[in-house]
């Protein structure tokens, strides 16, 4: 009998010390499966009898490591907030949701790493650079209601972007965003906001980067490869004037919006 209970024990033991390399959700089968072969009865009277048996110890204090497993499978501490926007950003996105009109959506709390990804590096360095851009979030973005594509970048600023992390924080991500081509625009938080003011604002950031894009050294614009609009961030159309028969590139939303690029790439 002693060797027996000696070589539950040794069981016992070496199934401990490998226990960790096993996912939690099987480990309770498993007990039961060696419970069952070595013919130990594990009803749920008597849970912990075989870290008895393996000589693990316990006390009534104790839970055992069975009866742990089992639980924590079932324990979902969490629950939900109260708030999914602060005062400040809910009064900013309605004015905003007024400001963008149908063919601009607005999306709160978008992670950084859904705008940017990591290119052109070794990868032995990707994480390096991605864990730069992980867990960072821009607070608004516009997109394109039909394409879904960013269009411009929101950051609400309170008094928190005042200190020096935040300020840190900041710096970097407009960097990474205005590599990406992607325009940012910083709004303080205030009271009220001007519709006019940050229009001309968001337009001017919107122009700059069709101007980076139209610009750039492979931007040889073709049927296949149009210019972008300037004030709408969306691929031109080529048209040709009716009394002097010269081809331009022109806005899809014309007549509401009147931008041309001449062909030769000069916009006027």
């Amino acid at each position: 009998m002693m060797l027996y209970f000696t070589s539950l024990r040794i069981v016992g033991v070496t199934f401990y010390a490998f226990s960790h390399l096993l996912p939690s959700s099987i480990r309770p089968k498993i007990i039961r499966h060696i419970t069952s072969i070595l013919g130990v009865e594990m009803s749920s009277q008597k849970q912990g009898c075989l870290a008895g048996l393996f000589g693990f110890g316990r006390n009534k204090n104790t839970q055992s490591y069975y009866e742990y497993e089992e639980e924590s499978e079932d324990e979902f501490p969490y629950e939900a907030k109260s708030y999914f926007f602060t005062n400040a950003e809910a009064s900013f996105y309605h004015f905003l949701r007024q400001m963008g009109g149908e063919n601009v959506s607005i999306f709160p709390h978008v992670a950084l790493r859904d705008l940017v990804s990591v290119s052109g590096v070794e990868k032995a360095d990707f994480y390096k650079y991605y864990n730069q851009i992980d867990r960072k979030q821009v607070d608004f973005l516009f997109v394109n209601s039909k394409t879904l594509k960013p269009i411009l970048v929101i950051e609400l600023d309170d008094s928190t972007h005042k200190r020096a992390d935040r300020m840190k924080r900041d710096t970097f991500v407009d960097e990474a965003l205005a590599v990406a081509n992607i325009p940012i625009v910083h709004v303080p938080v205030k009271q009220s906001y001007d519709s006019n003011e940050l229009g001309k604002l968001f337009k001017a950031a919107v122009q700059q980067r069709e101007k980076n894009k139209n610009e750039s050294p492979d931007s040889h614009f073709t049927i296949d490869n149009p210019p972008y609009c300037p004030s709408h961030g969306i691929r031109m159309v080529l048209r040709t004037a009716r009394q002097s028969g010269e081809k331009f590139w022109g806005c899809p939303n014309y007549p509401n919006c009147r931008e041309i690029i001449r062909v030769d790439n000069n916009p006027s």
